[in-house]
């Protein structure tokens, strides 16, 4: 699909068919976190499932920083066309990678399982009370991801003076701040109790972004910025690890799937709350 986009954008195609070929690469995309998690937890043993995850959410903090740097360089000595090859091109070396490696085992359905594979996801959520407190602060959490890129825009336009490449900076400083949590997050991830780690993280997570209100010089942003990055990946870690180890196997992906689509409403929302604020 993002060699079609690239074709399309080549030809001069109108802009409504991009966006919308945009929108399957992100509907087809969605299957692929649940996925990821369920067949971490059937290969990983327990007590390593929170470094697994403190090393692919280090891959992923990496990956902010790096992605628009690549596409910004791309777009700089090329253009939108070849930016877009760039990123096709990533998505064939990761299909290529996972063909190898090796099946795990199928778990077979679940005699509780009813009422559609989704539904039946949101049941395991609810059956644990737990995760279920766990899964809403995630949900308020990504609130305020979805609020982030209008925020931030805003932000580094009206408070810090950076103009509009200062968006790049603080979501960069985001990027800085979860890959220095990963480093820890394995040792967090491993607590047996994770109910005050959760509750600090919470609370700095809002801290990080509230401070943004007063704040106007540059250097102290990218610092609070960096702060929510890392409480906010830090959260997501444990919040994996916690279903890893709480949902049966063969619901687990369902159990992720839910997560993901009150994750989805969640950025939604802060999204469609902070654009009329902004304004």
């Amino acid at each position: 699909v993002m060699a079609l986009i690239a074709f399309l954008l080549a030809a001069g195609s109108p802009v409504a068919a991009v966006v919308a070929l945009a929108a399957v690469v992100a509907a087809l995309g969605t299957a692929y976190g649940p996925a990821e998690v369920a067949f971490v937890a059937s290969i990983v043993p327990e007590d390593d499932l929170g470094a697994v995850n403190a090393m692919s959410a280090s891959i992923e903090s990496l990956a902010l920083i790096a992605g628009p740097a690549l596409g910004a360089f791309v777009l700089l000595v090329g253009s939108p066309t070849a930016a877009v090859v760039v990123d096709a091109v990533t998505f064939a070396v990761s299909a290529a990678c996972l063909t190898r490696v090796a099946r795990s085992p199928r778990p077979e359905p679940s005699a509780r399982e009813g009422g559609g594979q989704l539904l039946a996801g949101f049941a395991a959520l609810r059956r644990d009370g737990g995760l279920a407190v766990v899964t809403l602060a995630l949900v308020a959490c990504c609130v305020g991801v979805g609020s982030i890129n209008v925020l931030f825009l805003v932000v580094s336009e009206q408070r810090l003076g950076t103009g509009t490449h200062g968006l790049g900076y603080l979501l960069a400083a985001a990027g800085v701040g979860g890959f220095v949590a990963a480093l820890i997050a394995d040792r967090l991830a491993a607590l047996r109790r994770m109910a005050a780690a959760l509750l600090a993280l919470l609370v700095v997570s809002g801290a990080g972004l509230c401070m943004l209100a007063v704040i106007r010089s540059p250097l102290p942003a990218y610092l609070a910025i960096a702060v929510w990055g890392g409480a906010y990946l830090l959260l997501e870690v444990l919040s994996v690890t916690l279903l890893q180890r709480c949902v049966d196997a063969e619901l687990l992906g369902r159990a992720t799937a839910a997560v993901d689509v009150l994750a989805y409403g969640g950025v939604l929302l802060g999204g469609a709350i902070t654009g009329p604020i902004a304004e």
